[in-house]
């Protein structure tokens, strides 16, 4: 394969200082939340947001033993597994507000990833009309 001399050594296309695309494709497996989570943590930890990052990876943590090692895909986040999720937290003897606390910054990273693209439930907005004070 050989290039037109006009386009050897053009720069390549840039979005926020990065290169728009590096060579490689798209992954064909579909986004868990699982993933979405950690690499939100892991973007604060590489902010300095140590603060953000402690609380979030708490959340995780949390989040990573109630699903047992599985992924969470867009047709199973829905507001049913919210309630069974929320359940599994009060059942393991934490106090309404830790059970606040890891919903809100559940909610958080949904919001976050849904914004962007990465991840949205299938059934719409699973925390739409659940109030989390």
């Amino acid at each position: 394969m050989t290039y037109s001399p006009d386009l050897v050594g053009m720069p390549r296309h840039t979005f926020m200082g990065r290169p728009a695309f590096t060579g490689q494709t798209r992954s064909k497996t579909r986004s868990d939340f699982m993933s979405c989570f950690a690499l939100h943590v892991a973007e604060c930890e590489q902010t300095g947001r140590d603060g953000s990052a402690a609380n979030y990876l708490m959340a995780y943590r949390m989040l990573v033993r109630y699903m047992n090692g599985r992924k969470l895909l867009p047709e199973q986040f829905t507001a049913e597994w919210l309630e069974r999720y929320e359940r599994w937290l009060l059942a393991r003897g934490l106090g309404t507000n830790t059970v606040v606390f890891h919903m809100r910054y559940l909610r958080a990273v949904y919001n976050r990833a849904a914004d962007k693209g990465i991840f949205s439930a299938i059934n719409g907005n699973p925390f739409f009309r659940r109030h989390i004070k």
